[in-house]
């Protein structure tokens, strides 16, 4: 066991408050303000929850709607967004304590993914990617058609760089675009029927100038060193713990953990 070997801790979790109202609602997504680490945001089938003090209490900040998920522009931590079921895109500018309909320009009102880079912001939604440089407004960044579950920014320069995880639609595929509105078949090292529920992508390390990106897919755990060009199974993770993921609906996105990288 791990906390057996020497050297190694155990991992600090403890309970966390209730969010009042949720009842048997789901979680969809937890995002951690990067300028103030006490500051969460959980998006949840019964609105948007907030707190201000780790996780100890939590507030009704978007109440009346299902959020997807939420997260906070890396560029201005104080601008938080919330993509909903249905209802578009939601912004704040005071990190989450109020909120106002940020939508003009979203191909289509349901929202399950954002990532955000130093060039903008991307939503993925049940029609397609839609980018924003400012959270204003939006325009249509393509795979119209394909129901995007996950995106991550696998680099910022010399292009704003997006992969995209789609888990309906016109097929179950990994995309990666580099600007404009062509996106490109990822396929190199990865199953062909993978439904993906998940990205996330690391820092840039100094001697190699692309994030490493995960992908969690219905085939297991993959990785990229270089910008999703070629991907590698991770071990060590049950395919088993990921069966969920292949009974998917776009209607039930997977619950996912929101940060800037």
């Amino acid at each position: 066991m791990l906390a057996s070997l020497p050297g190694a801790a155990r991992a600090a979790f403890a309970p966390a408050g209730s969010l009042p109202g949720l009842g048997s609602g789901r979680i969809w997504s937890v995002a951690v303000d990067p300028a103030a680490p006490a500051t969460l945001l959980a998006g949840t089938d019964s609105g948007l929850f907030g707190s201000r003090d780790g996780g100890a209490t939590w507030k009704s900040e978007l109440a009346g709607m299902r959020v997807w998920v939420a997260g906070f522009d890396v560029r201005h931590p104080t601008m938080a967004f919330a993509g909903t079921d249905g209802a578009g895109v939601y912004a704040s500018a005071d990190a989450g304590a109020t909120w106002a309909p940020a939508s003009i320009g979203i191909p289509d009102p349901h929202v399950r993914a954002l990532a955000f880079g130093l060039d903008g912001i991307a939503a993925g939604t049940d029609s397609g990617v839609a980018v924003t440089p400012d959270g204003k407004s939006w325009r249509d960044a393509g795979l119209d058609g394909y129901h995007v579950a996950a995106l991550t920014v696998a680099a910022n320069s010399p292009q704003f760089t997006l992969i995209a995880g789609t888990d309906g639609g016109k097929g179950g595929f990994l995309f990666r675009n580099s600007g404009g509105n062509a996106w490109e078949v990822l396929q190199s090292g990865l199953p062909g029927d993978a439904v993906v529920s998940s990205l996330t992508s690391g820092p840039i390390d100094q001697a190699v100038p692309k994030r490493p990106v995960l992908a969690a897919t219905s085939k297991g755990i993959f990785r990229s060193g270089d910008g999703g060009t070629t991907w590698t199974q991770s071990g060590g993770v049950p395919v088993s713990a990921l069966r969920s993921v292949g009974s998917m609906t776009t209607s039930a996105p997977s619950a996912r953990l929101t940060g800037v990288v």
